[in-house]
């Protein structure tokens, strides 16, 4: 049967696990995305088939898609669907049973485990034969070495003898009769009378031996022995050979089954992710699921590969010998057996205990890990809040149950060891000395043949020792199929939940819409914040081709509306009517396909623009993207760019500004040629001329098109066909500008309170309205000439060496264990004197041997209970360390898993800004590098050390127990083991290729799943599930192709070594056999040679089964160290630095040049200068990439200028303590970066150097007038706001970051966009809250909206990185420059 690894018939899974110890003796068109998706047979073969997906025959082809991906449904005895169930208890470890493990495997999966459950059946029966012929060349050794002292030992007058009474006789009972009265006559003992019974030869055959041999000088007995021990070895030799074959296709095929289902495994569990709806995603942390991606299906994988083919040969070896030793020895074998009993109630409580902390163990992970995504993603919020210590030590609370867990998992490992070794040696003392008695009587009975002889006691003692052996040994394989089982369960758990809201769900009518909307009486509130009424009896309409539009106050319904037409929720109570169709009767997928969605924060995936943009409309050609890109007033700016349309954005479009991020978004909606358009906020990022182009074209793009606006900005809906007031979920007004300005009403008010500062203004520059403005203002640091694929060619990354060319830094690696030190000294040592029980043993059972061939029975049986007593106490001995040392090295190797992940996280955070800039610290990649690499590097410590010390113990004590009875046996057993360690060299310089390939693809992997995760609403809108799944699919497939022959090597490699030691075994006992008859060697020393040195041998083929382990343990500390010992090129977590022992907030800018480190090509900032004094208010504002947002940046040392200088109070930033100048600033942004915490926990956030008292979180909220809408909550200022705030609205996540800021009583007040999300009221009472937060603080402002700024101390205009005006607003408005044109273009609009 050989084993698949034709290209074009791979399907790829994920990372193999490394075999156990050995036991002794991309698609763009969405239409090729679909026929991809159906090219992998993804069928559930439990499924039932008959479940009819196909309620639309013109759509069967994309419809079947649905009906192969879905999981089984599981069915209770009830007949309810446990689906049901899956909501509960979600947080709750979980685990499945053995079998559940294989449900998603495929035809082809089946036929390997088939084939190799069949094989590991087969190899069961390796050792029991091997074990058949080491009791027949016993035998053979105990026969000569009996009729050897009959030669060498002969009577006197033998020879005479002879002569006198058996020359002439030919009948052979006659002569053995005659014989047996000669040595009878001349010794009390019986010798010759116990000839028979010892060795169960005929009469014929004693009498020719004794004619031959002893009357005479020949050598038949020899001649026998010479070819008997040849041919055994030779059959030893031959079996060794075929059941080297059948390892091979044994671990092969499982290894290659479980990587197939891995990969079915992974696919089934990012498509169940990225298809739920949102409401499931409102409760769950992405970062959790990076780590099930990674971490957890790595052990689902290592738990149903070679594992399970190894526990199937355990047993099948059990069942083997205990049936062999039966036949040969029934008494003997129930007197061995009594230990099974024990090792089996005893490995099924502890394994059931190792499953249930593995759960535990890796449910603590999730948690870990989905802060640590949620910590990197939001670094530039920590670093600015000072947030690094608070978001270690939430890290470290969550690791620490795990570490916990899995010292408990450890200890139970050890528990388990100790009870398998006593009762190992036990059965040892108790079998020799029972079997010696059998023997005894057999020999006393006169018994021919003899019913127990040697080779009896070897058959039914081996085999029952290496069945109990086999059962023992599984133990580490039962503790990785539990926790696979462990792991399994939340992700099998996730892959059944069905979404009550399927975006790939085939059900559903597909009709070509027409856009007329309505709400009847709609009741809404969100599932994940219970009691709190969004909507209230809500009643609109649209008709087709109407534009909508929604203003109020934030947090009153407006984007909930535009949630509910894409059908992320479903009403609480009433309708949304689609066409005149119940939404909930439409096909998900299709209505979304023909929406597009503009939302308030842009969000853009870490691809080409090209590619963000076509994303709205897969089937795009380039010239389609470039107009929508003209549409969208995008194109002048990208064709600025190196790169142009191939420009690499960033992850969630980093390397964008704000303005230009949203005309990508705007760009990605109007491809999709929508009949249903959807702009919240959709030009909230754009100045005032950017937002007049691109509302004309968004005006273009509505004709023919039902429009839904949400907006703050009154000015932009004045068009709208109708106007839509809600307030407390209701609408309380509606209809069109001009009817609500008459009505005097609510929208009045609102309208009154935003333009009255405006209309002032139009008035005094009513002559200059009509000129135009020179160019569109925006945000942060532009991407204007970015080439972000293009890296410095000085980049400190350029010259790190690639991870296999590092050699592992063993004194490091040393270091880091140092903690642990005493632990791991003990288990050394413990380890070593285990491994010294195997050359005692290999001496008392050379010496047992040896006194069976005594003539005297009561001799033997002194003996061996002499013998028996010990082997008692090495059990107790050997259990007790075996426990220790176990529980140790767990302990350490769990200690240690801690502290890596606790430095690798602190490193992370000690990184600057640029570093998290580069692609590959993505932060998929760095969620997968630190779930992956701190555990990997247990590979080359733990457990394995424990394997090193016992193969190094048994080895040295093995080679000076051979050398001492015979050198050149010796040599010849030594001569195998540079054939092991040969394949053990290149197993594992090939497995390290293939590490280092796959680890940079599963990083790919992980990257795509995890930004596919986080940007879920961007994702589910855009109807791009199926889009990701292929991108995911398509790096999958690259990381199976690159390692498909990594399971024929390990296996290959695996099956050769344990084909070595039995072959080492027989070609020594071959060569023992001919010094024997050289007399340079007795068997009772052969044995006692052999046995040390090939156990030795055997462990070295132990090692071999973790080299993989030990590989990837190398690469991960490689990693690991490297990003250890990076030094950042801003030390943020430094304690030095200056401390002034106050800040009063002067600020200066000395001609300040700046270049972006993933752009060197393009300056940003060209020799600026500007100074701020004590309590001045400065506004920044400027075209697109002038470096606005650059200078704010710099200011908070987020990057280092290239030249000039920046001073706070006449101190260089360079030289003050960067916690204290960051402790000094308050930031808020326009994208506000909130963390799944609540309410209460993200407003103390913004002072991480102390305990904020409660009292000054309220203040603060009610400055920034969000305390009446927390106190509303149920929960109050204990509600948690979701993952990155998913719970609330634009505008009330904005006054929760104000109310950060204020709560850190700052200095310098950075203010970027701050207004942007509020409505017009909000706006204005916050706007007067951050004019009182100005007083007495350093104010620096960068916005749009020129109207807020008036009143700023002093105005900065910034072209191409220079200053190039500045002054109050009356004097530039007098001196009718840029600034000018600016404002007179946002007052006109």
């Amino acid at each position: 049967m050989a084993l698949n690894i034709d290209d074009d018939n791979d399907i790829p899974p994920s990372t193999p696990p490394p075999p156990p110890p050995t036991p002794p003796p991309p698609a763009n068109r969405r239409t090729e995305s679909i026929s991809s998706f159906k090219s992998i047979d993804l069928n559930d073969n439990n499924q039932d088939m008959n479940e009819n997906y196909y309620s639309n025959n013109q759509h069967k082809n994309t419809i079947q898609l649905d009906s192969n991906l879905d999981p089984p449904k599981i069915v209770n005895e009830n007949g309810k669907n446990d689906d049901e169930k899956t909501n509960k208890n979600a947080d709750e470890p979980t685990s499945i049973s053995f079998f559940k493990l294989f449900r998603y495997a495929t035809t082809l999966d089946k036929i390997f485990i088939c084939f190799g459950i069949f094989f590991a059946l087969c190899l069961g029966l390796g050792f029991p034969s091997i074990i058949i012929v080491m009791g027949k060349l016993t035998n053979i050794f105990i026969e000569y070495d009996i009729f050897h002292q009959f030669a060498t030992n002969k009577p006197p007058f033998c020879y005479e003898f002879y002569e006198e009474n058996l020359k002439d006789i030919t009948d052979v009972d006659l002569f053995y009769n005659i014989t047996a009265s000669f040595y009878n006559s001349l010794t009390n003992t019986s010798d010759f009378d116990q000839l028979r019974s010892r060795t169960g030869l005929s009469v014929e055959h004693i009498v020719n031996i004794f004619n031959d041999s002893v009357f005479h000088n020949g050598t038949l007995y020899v001649d026998d022995f010479r070819t008997n021990s040849g041919n055994y070895a030779l059959y030893m030799a031959l079996i060794a050979m075929g059941f080297g074959i059948l390892d091979y296709f044994a671990l092969g095929l499982w290894e290659q089954a479980a990587r197939n289902q891995v990969y079915r495994i992974k696919l089934l569990f990012f498509r169940s992710i990225i298809h739920q709806d949102i409401s499931w995603f409102d409760t769950k942390a992405s970062g959790d699921f990076a780590s099930k991606l990674t971490n957890d299906l790595n052990l689902v994988q290592q738990g149903m590969g070679d594992k399970v083919a190894l526990t199937i040969m355990s047993f099948s070896t059990l069942l083997f010998s205990i049936g062999i030793a039966f036949y040969h020895g029934w008494e003997l074998t129930l007197v061995t057996m009594s230990i099974m009993p024990v090792l089996g109630i005893a490995f099924a409580a502890i394994g059931k205990v190792q499953v249930r902390f593995a759960a535990s163990e890796s449910n603590a992970y999730g948690k870990a890990g989905a802060i640590a995504e949620e910590v990197i993603n939001l670094i530039r919020t920590v670093y600015a809040f000072g947030g690094q210590k608070k978001e270690i030590e939430r890290y470290d609370k969550n690791i620490e149950p795990a570490r916990r867990n899995g010292i408990r998992r450890s200890m139970f490992t050890g528990i388990s060891l100790g009870i398998m070794y006593f009762a190992i040696y036990s059965s040892y003392g108790l079998s020799f000395w029972y079997g010696a008695r059998l023997i005894v009587r057999s020999i006393k009975n006169h018994e021919t043949p003899p019913k127990y002889q040697a080779s009896n006691m070897m058959i039914v003692f081996f085999n029952v020792l290496m069945g109990a052996f086999s059962l023992g040994q599984t133990s580490p394989y039962f503790e990785a199929i539990g926790r696979a089982c462990g792991a399994a369960g939340n992700i099998f758990k996730i892959i059944q939940q069905k979404p009550k809201i399927d975006s790939l769900s085939q059900l559903g009518k597909r009709i070509q819409i027409r856009g007329q909307i309505q709400f009847r009486n709609v009741h809404f509130e969100y599932p994940s914040r219970p009691g709190v009424p969004i909507l209230n009896g809500l009643n609109l309409d649209a008709e087709p081709g109407q534009t909508i539009a929604i203003c109020g106050s934030s947090g009153g319904g407006k984007s909930t509306i535009i949630q509910l037409i894409q059908r992320f929720y479903d009403t609480s109570k009433g309708q949304v009517l689609i066409d005149g169709h119940d939404i909930k009767e439409l096909n998900v997928g299709s209505l979304r396909d023909q929406i597009g969605v503009v939302g308030q924060e842009p969000v853009l995936f870490g691809y080409s623009i090209e590619k963000n943009i076509a994303f709205g409309h897969p089937e795009a050609n380039f010239e389609e993207v470039v107009q929508a890109a003209k549409e969208a007033n995008a194109f002048d700016f990208i064709q600025n760019l190196p790169e142009k349309f191939n420009t690499l954005v960033g992850e969630r479009g980093a390397q964008l500004s704000g303005g230009q991020k949203q005309r990508i978004a705007i760009a990605r909606a109007l491809i999709r040629r929508p009949k249903i358009l959807l702009l919240d906020e959709s030009t909230s990022a754009l100045d005032s001329e950017s937002e007049k182009i691109v509302q004309a074209a968004l005006d273009h793009a509505s004709i023919g098109r039902t429009t839904f606006i949400v907006a703050h900005r009154l000015s932009t809906i004045r068009n709208a066909d109708k106007i839509i007031v809600l307030d407390q979920g209701r609408v309380k007004e509606f209809g069109t500008h001009q009817e609500l300005i008459d009505a005097k009403g609510l929208y009045y008010t609102m309208a009154k309170l935003q333009n009255q500062d405006e209309e002032q203004e139009q008035l005094q520059s009513k002559d200059l309205i009509r000129k135009r403005s020179i160019a569109y203002v925006e945000r942060t640091k532009s991407i204007d000439t970015v080439q972000t694929s293009n890296l410095s060619a000085h980049d400190p990354k350029n010259d790190e060496k690639p991870l296999e060319e590092e050699s592992l830094p063993i004194r490091r690696l040393i270091r880091s264990v140092m903690p642990d030190r005493y632990l791991l000294i003990s288990a050394t040592l413990f380890s070593f004197i285990v491994g010294l029980s195997i050359p005692i043993f290999s001496f008392i059972f050379g010496e047992v041997l040896g006194i069976l061939a005594n003539p005297d029975p009561d001799y033997i049986l002194d003996e061996v209970l002499k013998y028996a007593l010990i082997f008692l106490a090495m059990g107790i001995i050997s259990g007790i360390l075996q426990f220790f040392q176990s529980y140790l090295y767990g302990m350490s190797s769990e200690n240690l898993t801690y502290r890596m992940r606790n430095d690798v996280f602190r490193a992370i955070l000690s990184q600057e800004v640029a570093w998290f800039d580069r692609p590959e610290n993505s932060t998929g990649a760095l969620c997968a590098r630190l779930s992956n690499d701190t555990s990997a590097i247990q590979g080359a410590t733990g457990s394995r050390l424990s394997v090193m010390a016992q193969t190094v113990s048994i080895l040295t004590a093995g080679i000076i127990l051979s050398m001492f009875y015979c050198w050149k046996l010796s040599l010849v057993m030594l001569c195998f083991v540079p054939v092991i360690l040969l394949s053990v060299y290149f197993q594992m310089r090939i497995i390290m290729g293939m590490n280092i390939s796959k680890r940079v693809v599963s990083e790919e992997a992980t990257k795509i799943a995890v930004e596919a995760i986080s940007n879920i609403r961007t994702v589910a809108s855009l109807h791009l599930e199926l889009t990701f799944w292929i991108n995911y699919q398509t790096a999958l497939d690259v990381d199976f192709r690159k390692s498909r022959l990594e399971p024929h090597i390990k296996s290959f490699t695996f099956g050769f070594t344990q084909m070595s030691f039995n072959v080492a075994y027989a070609v020594a006992l071959f060569y023992g056999s001919r010094l024997i008859i050289s007399n340079e060697l007795t068997y009772s020393q052969l044995f006692k040679s052999t046995e040390a040195v090939l156990f030795g041998t055997n462990m070295i083929g132990q090692s071999v089964a973790f080299s993989s382990d030990y590989q990837k343990g190398k690469l991960a500390a490689v990693a690991i160290f490297r990003l250890l010992d990076r030094i950042p090129t801003i030390m943020v977590n430094s304690i030095f630095g200056d401390k002034p022992n106050e800040c009063h907030g002067e600020m200066k800018f000395k001609d300040v040049e700046f270049r972006y480190p993933t752009r060197p090509q393009v300056r940003v900032l060209k020799g600026i200068s500007f100074e701020v004094d004590k309590g001045q208010t400065i506004a920044l504002v400027g075209e697109s990439g002038c470096g606005k947002s650059t200078c704010t940046q710099i200011l908070e040392r987020f990057y280092d200028y290239e030249q000039g200088e920046v001073f706070v109070d006449n101190h260089n930033i360079h030289q003050l303590n960067i916690a204290w100048l960051r402790s000094q600033i308050g930031i808020v942004s326009q994208e506000p970066m909130l963390f799944d915490k609540t309410i209460a926990e993200n407003i103390a956030y913004g002072d991480n150097s102390r305990q904020v008292e409660h009292s000054e979180i309220v203040r603060a909220s009610q400055n920034a007038y969000i305390h009446d809408f927390i106190k509303s909550l149920p929960k109050g200022y204990d509600t948690s706001v979701g993952d990155k705030g998913a719970q609330l609205s634009g505008g009330q996540k904005q006054r929760i970051a104000i109310a950060r800021a204020l709560v850190r009583n700052p200095k310098i007040l950075l203010l970027d966009e701050a207004t942007s999300a509020l409505d017009s009221e909000s706006e204005k009472a916050v706007q007067k809250a951050l004019d009182e937060a100005r007083k007495g603080r350093t104010c620096l402002v960068i916005a749009h909206r020129l109207s807020t700024i008036r009143d700023v101390d002093k105005i900065m205009v910034i072209q191409n990185g220079r200053i190039a005006e500045q002054g109050t607003h009356e004097q530039l408005i007098e001196r009718r420059g840029i600034y000018y044109q600016m404002y007179t273009a946002q007052c006109s609009h």
